[in-house]
């Protein structure tokens, strides 16, 4: 059985971990990393809380889109998502697509 193991924004919790586990126990797994997530230069520069949300949404379109079509290629059992708070929205739309 074919297992995707998704990580957004490069928030890894641990996908290379549970992959490592899955081939050791006879899985193929893939990984795939969505790009780097990259924080706004006014909340880096600046000790201030930001009271609008954050949009990291900037090219999500296509990488839903390119993890959909390496999905439906591969067609694993198991699609397994990692994120943090930040890419927590992504998710959300990457998982209603899927």
């Amino acid at each position: 059985m074919n297992t995707v193991l998704i990580s957004i924004y490069s928030l890894d919790f641990g996908v290379r971990h549970i992959s490592s586990f899955l081939q050791q126990h006879g899985l193929e797994t893939f990984l795939l990393f969505f790009r780097r997530l990259e924080i706004p230069e006014q909340l880096n520069l600046n000790d201030y809380l930001s009271y609008q949300p954050l949009d990291f949404q900037y090219g999500l379109e296509r990488d839903i889109e390119l993890t959909l079509e390496f999905i439906q290629k591969t067609k694993p059992g198991i699609v397994g998502v990692s994120v943090g708070s930040p890419g927590f929205q992504s998710a959300v739309l990457l998982s209603e697509a899927i």
